[in-house]
């Protein structure tokens, strides 16, 4: 945890999942910037340690790394528990997810069309 200002001037939490270093980072970025207190999840500590220390110094803002593994279900359900507790604390106001580098080829991707 990165903590350059008190909780009390916050907007709420903001929670963003899967933190990479382009899109991730600058929508945490916006967020801190925005008076929100910020959860960073990734599966690699030290890079979101090193994007919390930036972007908590830069935006003057509590920015908070925390390690997950974003595709193994078991801590998906404990990342919702999580946010559950979280809420009686503060509610977040929003919970982003990051999009997957690679998403399914339109031949993988189940169709759309209608049914004849």
């Amino acid at each position: 945890m990165r903590s350059m200002v008190s909780s009390s001037s916050s907007k709420g939490i903001a929670a963003i999942v899967g933190v990479g270093p382009n899109l991730g980072r600058s929508i945490t970025r916006k967020f801190a910037h925005e008076g929100y207190v910020v959860a960073i999840l990734a599966s690699d500590l030290g890079r979101l340690s090193r994007f919390a220390d930036e972007i908590a110094r830069d935006e003057k803002a509590q920015v908070f790394a925390i390690r997950i593994d974003c595709s193994d279900s078991r801590l998906q359900r404990l990342l919702a528990r999580t946010m559950a507790a979280l809420q009686l604390l503060r509610p977040p106001r929003g919970l982003l997810r990051e999009v997957p580098r690679r998403l399914p080829s339109p031949r993988s991707a189940p169709s759309t069309a209608p049914s004849r």
